[in-house]
């Protein structure tokens, strides 16, 4: 019985530590925030409670306004999933499909990292001007 509640209290405490303890991977983790809208459904009669109102994804216009319109952030980014890709690697090698994610043109910027490969975006294009 000791062992069975040391190894339970022991896999709790690391699911713990990973998920809520330990920081972001990222430099200055704890100055990002997230922004999300919510969104409730139509026909609420006046003073509903807030607590109604259900998290949902933003749109990619609202994003494009906040940016321009925001002074109390150094940069704002967003992500969607969404894509997946065949890529054939050069020579004889087996295809592979590929999960892929849509950012803005400054998301490595924002998070303070550069790409693993390649480079970051060299242009700041919105199709929503």
């Amino acid at each position: 019985m000791l062992a069975l509640g040391i190894g339970a209290s022991s896999a709790i405490f690391s699911l713990v530590s990973g998920v809520l303890l330990r920081a972001l991977p990222f430099p200055d983790a704890e100055r990002l925030v997230a922004l999300r809208t919510v969104g409730f459904p139509e026909g609420l009669p006046l003073g509903t409670d807030v607590t109604a109102g259900a998290l949902t994804d933003n749109s990619y216009p609202d994003f494009v306004d906040w940016r321009s319109q925001s002074g109390a952030f150094e940069g704002m980014a967003t992500y969607a999933y969404g894509t997946a890709r065949k890529f054939t690697p050069d020579g004889n090698g087996k295809p592979q499909i590929i999960d892929g994610v849509y950012v803005s043109s400054d998301f490595f910027k924002v998070l303070g990292i550069l790409p693993q490969y390649g480079r970051s975006f060299t242009k700041n294009y919105s199709g929503f001007r």
